[in-house]
Parts: structure tokens; sequence; C-alpha cells
């Protein structure tokens, strides 16, 4: 039984993709795997938003809220940004963010990883 009409099914893939291997083929798994490219300047702003899985809390006690600051800053520091804004919100966060570098994604990455592994160490039954 053949499952067409849904996305992770494999029949699906397979119907928009050429059946031999060349060029077209890698290219066109690349469009259909990632998402957009990210084009980054330097010396640039940005607003970054980071929305917690299911509505849950983001930060329970005002400990969280202070640590989350602590590793932003420490981004800043680490990535060369300039922070200009921000707010954090129970289950999300808004930042405005000037970056002297096209460092986004990896102080992004640096920051929320952290957060998470905080979180996940404070509270392993939640």
């Amino acid at each position: 039984m053949e499952q067409r009409g849904k996305i992770g099914a494999r029949p699906y893939i397979r119907h928009f993709l050429p059946t031999f291997y060349s060029s077209e083929y890698v290219n066109y798994t690349a469009l259909i795997m990632t998402g957009p490219l990210r084009i980054e300047y330097a010396e640039a702003l940005y607003h970054v938003t980071s929305l917690c899985n299911a509505q849950q809390k983001n930060y329970i006690t005002n400990n969280d809220r202070l640590h989350f600051l602590e590793l932003l800053a420490h981004s800043c520091e680490r990535y060369g940004w300039f922070c200009h804004a921000y707010c954090l919100m129970y289950n999300h966060y808004h930042l405005l963010i000037e970056t002297q570098n096209p460092t986004l994604p990896k102080g992004i990455k640096y920051l929320n990883r952290g957060y998470t592994q905080f979180f996940s160490r404070a509270r392993p039954s939640f």
C-alpha cells in the first residue's frame, strides 16, 4: 500500500526526483532537504526570536532568566555583537542584535544550546 499523500513517505519524494544520478538530482535534493539560504552581513541589525516547543515555559524562575541574560552577554562578547534590546516572554524571546561580523547563526546556536543544557540539568524530569 503506497502512501503518496504523506510528506514523509518515500514514494512522495521519489515522485518528484529524477530517476538518474546527476548534478540536477543533487541540486534538487538539496532544495528539498534544506531551508532557504540566509544571507549574513557585517554591521547589520537582526530581530531574532526563538519559541519553545508546544508552548512550554522557557523561564520558570528568575534564576532562569538571569542565567539566560548571562549567556546572552557572553554570546555578545564572544561573537562581537551589540544587543540593542531584548524581551523575555514566558515561552519565547526577542532580541535586537547588531553584528560586527557575520556570526549570527554560530552565536544563536551557542546561546540556545547553552541555555537548553542549563535548563535540562536543572530540571531532569521536566
